[in-house]
C-alpha cells in the first residue's frame, strides 16, 4: 500500500510546503539570491559575483540575472499559491518559473563554457541548476497531465 502525505492544515501552510517540497524551495532560494546578486553586480562595476563573469558584456548578465531571479521568485509563488481550489494555476506559475530559471541558468552556464571551457565547476553548477529547473517544470507539466486525465478533461 503507497502510503501518500496529507497536510495537517488545508490548505497546507507555508512550513508544511517546505517539508513536502524541500529541493524546489532551495533552488528556487537559490534562484533568488543568484538573480539579486548578478543584478546588483551590474551597476557597481567593480563587484563581480564571480570570477567567470568579469569578461561578459552587461546586457549578457542582466539577461541571466533577470531570468532566473524572476523565474525563483515567480516559482515561490507558484509553490507557495494558497488556492486549493486552483491547483493548476499553482502549477502553471510554477512551471512557468522554473522555464525562465532554467533559461537564464543555460545561458550563463554556456556563456562560462564559451569564455572559461577548463573550468569545469564554473559551468557545470549552473547546467546542473538550469537541469534541475528543467526536470521540476517537466515534472509539474506530466502531474498536470495525469491529473487531467484522471478527472477526464480533454
Amino acid at each position: 500500500m503507497i502510503r501518500t502525505y496529507h497536510p495537517i492544515y488545508t490548505p497546507p501552510k507555508w512550513w508544511e510546503r517546505i517539508l513536502v517540497h524541500p529541493m524546489e524551495n532551495v533552488l528556487a532560494i537559490l534562484a533568488i539570491a543568484f538573480g539579486a546578486v548578478t543584478a546588483a553586480s551590474i551597476p557597481l562595476g567593480n563587484f563581480q559575483p564571480s570570477a567567470s563573469m568579469a569578461d561578459m558584456p552587461w546586457p549578457l548578465v542582466a539577461i541571466c540575472a533577470g531570468f532566473v531571479g524572476i523565474g525563483g521568485v515567480t516559482s515561490v509563488i507558484g509553490l507557495h499559491w494558497h488556492d486549493s481550489q486552483a491547483i493548476n494555476r499553482a502549477w502553471g506559475i510554477e512551471r512557468t518559473g522554473w522555464i525562465l530559471s532554467a533559461g537564464g541558468f543555460f545561458v550563463y552556464a554556456i556563456a562560462v563554457a564559451i569564455s572559461y571551457p577548463n573550468s569545469v565547476f564554473s559551468w557545470l553548477v549552473p547546467a546542473g541548476l538550469g537541469i534541475a529547473s528543467s526536470l521540476r517544470a517537466i515534472s509539474l507539466l506530466v502531474i498536470w497531465l495525469v491529473a487531467r486525465r484522471k478527472l477526464g478533461v480533454k
